[in-house]
């Protein structure tokens, strides 16, 4: 069986939950450096202001509500339930989020770390409406592949991150490719035999194979992969694999924003 080496609900940042953090839980669970569930409802217009990214890729999936998006790279978009929002920041991009008063938000953003021969190039998005998500059976592939079927998103890492749906009583095994050592899940609807709902379990460094059962009607997801091999190089809202890469990506993430600045689209 499969060992736990940590359970728990995380801690509340405002409407939002984090699960895991580069300077905590990520150097476990790396290339998943961080993990933040969210479910609110805007008292007034929300959403998160502009603010940049290097040295990750963000995945945002919509379970309920929607939120428009903007990139500095000239990409605009509307998320609605079901989609997912794929952003490979590269060396570096600013974007930002909005939601009307009333709209309710519920989802998850992962931050995945990427590997040199990433983490400085151009910043580039994947869209995928609900439709275009990829199934099997009872599990949508956000990234990476399942019993054959891969996610129309390449993975910048030997990956997979899944979302499962479970009826009551079903019993559902996992069982990670040879190369995948780490794994970890969430429950955010329902209640397996041995997670509670808003708890992140992160197992051991292995290979097993888990099995769950569900105890009523239960939805979870679920990252597995192979242990990011590289360091972790904090910034703020960056995370590279040495620090060269990050303070080159510091300097170009100054230099878009006084092109916003000059744009009028930011005050300093």
């Amino acid at each position: 069986m499969r060992n736990i080496v940590f359970q728990a609900k995380g801690y509340q940042h405002g409407p939002i939950s984090r699960m895991i953090s580069p300077s905590d839980l990520g150097e476990f669970t790396k290339p998943f450096v961080f993990l933040d569930y969210f479910d609110s409802i805007a008292d007034k217009n929300g959403g998160f202001g502009w603010h940049p990214h290097s040295g990750i890729a963000t995945v945002s999936l919509v379970l309920d509500g929607q939120t428009e998006i903007e990139e500095n790279t000239g990409f605009k978009g509307k998320i609605e339930k079901g989609a997912v929002e794929y952003m490979q920041a590269g060396g570096g991009v600013w974007h930002t989020s909005h939601r009307d008063v009333g709209q309710r938000m519920h989802g998850f953003q992962l931050w995945v770390s990427l590997p040199p021969e990433l983490e400085e190039n151009k910043a580039t998005s994947h869209y995928l409406k609900k439709e275009e998500v990829a199934v099997k059976d009872n599990v949508r592939i956000i990234l990476g592949e399942y019993q054959g079927v891969k996610s129309p998103i390449k993975a910048p890492n030997d990956m997979s991150y899944l979302q499962v749906s479970l009826k009551k009583g079903q019993k559902w095994t996992y069982t990670p490719p040879k190369t995948h050592n780490v794994l970890w899940l969430q429950v955010y609807e329902g209640e397996l035999s041995n997670f509670k709902k808003d708890e992140v379990v992160v197992f051991d460094h292995s290979n097993e194979s888990i099995t769950v059962e569900a105890l009523e009607d239960t939805s979870l997801i679920l990252g597995s992969a192979a242990k990011f091999a590289h360091d972790l190089h904090l910034g703020r809202s960056s995370v590279h694999t040495n620090y060269s890469s990050l303070v080159r990506s510091q300097a170009k993430i100054e230099n878009q924003l006084q092109e916003l600045i000059k744009k009028g689209v930011l005050d300093r």
